[in-house]
């Protein structure tokens, strides 16, 4: 409690600090950057009511998950509030349910965080039964909880992210092949029509080709009885 600072003020204080961290974890869960929910500008806007002034990204946010509006509406009332006037706990139970089910829910997402799933349940359980200053200490394990959880995230997208450009290699790698094959067989086809005898047999033409162009008996052998059927191979661009 400040010097000066009445039981109600102080319980004010420390419902809107509990309250913002609430709609905090909310924003990281969403993958909104941190420097966008800055505490003291979001406080700003909301005694000024200059609600424009929200960035982008947070406000198209906010308007699209209910329960991040529902969030931020709380914060709005408690932040507007006369302080002096503040009842105990007025809305602790609701913001403890709330957030227990919100840390739940986004952490469960990702697979094998027992330990932090685990870690914010026994925080959020007994949120009911601490003291004021008890809380300031859950709060503190919250916060911890949703930075290793945004730091797993950010693995979680570099992974995946990894995984896909590795996918994207690997048809682009066989794009090319296919696309050198082509371009062999049309060799192949070229120097039979211009250099060989086509009375040769299949087997024997194929004997021949391997020799100009580095592809197996057996596709140089299919190769030769199209051609000999009228089918010439086609390029793939």
């Amino acid at each position: 409690m400040s010097r000066g600072e009445g039981p109600k003020a102080a319980r004010w204080r420390l419902e809107v600090a509990r309250t913002f961290q609430y709609f905090e974890a909310l924003c990281t869960a969403e993958g909104i950057p941190k420097q966008l929910v800055e505490r003291e500008a979001i406080a700003r806007i909301v005694m000024r009511k200059d609600y424009d002034l929200l960035p982008k990204p947070l406000a198209v946010a906010i308007a699209r998950n209910s329960q991040l509006r529902s969030a931020f509406q709380s914060y709005i009332e408690i932040v507007r509030a006369d302080k002096n006037e503040w009842p105990y706990r007025v809305s602790q139970k609701a913001w403890a349910h709330a957030a227990r089910h919100a840390a739940i829910r986004h952490m469960k997402e990702a697979r094998g965080l027992s330990k932090v799933i685990a870690e914010v349940e026994s925080a959020a359980g007994e949120m009911m039964s601490l003291t004021d200053g008890a809380l300031l200490d859950v709060m503190e394990k919250l916060q911890v909880a949703t930075a290793e959880i945004e730091q797993l995230r950010l693995a979680l997208a570099d992974e995946i992210g990894r995984r896909s450009s590795q996918r994207n290699a690997g048809a682009e790698l066989a794009r090319l092949r296919h696309k050198e094959t082509d371009e062999m067989l049309i060799q192949a086809a070229e120097y039979w029509r211009d250099n060989m005898d086509q009375e040769l047999s299949a087997p024997k033409a194929a004997n021949i080709l391997i020799g100009i162009v580095p592809l197996s008996h057996d596709r140089l052998k299919r190769l030769v009885l199209g051609l000999k059927k009228g089918v010439w191979p086609a390029q793939n661009t």
